[in-house]
């Protein structure tokens, strides 16, 4: 065989694996995947708080935006109040035990590349009044399709082994994000003559 097959040969076998690398690499975990902003159609005003404990929450929408290139699982989303500081309270947070078989575990709101979806996200009866006039915080957990191929894949591997054998299998983490949310614009009132 000629030196010049060979490098051909190599490279027909190479090419494949290194387009599988760099696809790996711009699609495992790509940073600040979102754009979101209250849903403009919901309507605040018609909340009524009154009678409601402050510990109580409200379920309001969230327009949430993909802005990657790659197809994102968002796996909880939490409005923070303000007296929380940075502490995060998910309202739907990913379990990824051994013990749990793959099929039963919730992947989230699977959004696709450049779409934008509405999730809710839950908002404290105290903080309502604030996240309607001020810039509100909201944290969130997510991992790209790609990431939660190995997931998935992990936990099948490891639903199928010894239990002594469990925890040699490399579990990975979801990503954790925040950013701010402005608030509701509002229609202005019509001016008077």
């Amino acid at each position: 065989m000629t030196r010049r097959a060979r490098l051909f040969i190599t490279a027909l076998f190479l090419l494949p694996i290194g387009a599988l690398v760099v696809y790996l690499f711009l699609t495992w975990s790509p940073g600040h995947p979102f754009h979101m902003r209250w849903d403009p159609a919901f309507a605040w005003d018609s909340i009524s708080t009154e009678g409601e404990g402050e510990g109580n929450f409200f379920s309001v929408p969230v327009l949430v935006e993909n802005v990657s290139s790659t197809p994102i699982h968002l796996l909880g989303l939490s409005h923070v109040p303000e007296s929380a500081g940075t502490t995060p309270v998910y309202s739907a947070s990913p379990h990824y035990h051994t013990e749990v078989p793959p099929e039963i575990i919730w992947w989230g709101e699977e959004i696709p590349a450049h779409s934008t979806v509405q999730v809710h996200t839950s908002v404290l009866v105290g903080s309502m009044g604030a996240a309607r006039t001020k810039d509100s915080e909201v944290q969130y957990l997510y991992v790209s399709r790609t990431k939660a191929w190995l997931i998935k894949g992990s936990l099948w591997v490891s639903a199928r082994l010894p239990a002594s054998w469990r925890e040699h299998v490399p579990l990975v983490n979801a990503n954790a994000g925040a950013m701010t949310i402005s608030p509701p614009k509002t229609s202005a009132p019509p001016a008077t003559p």
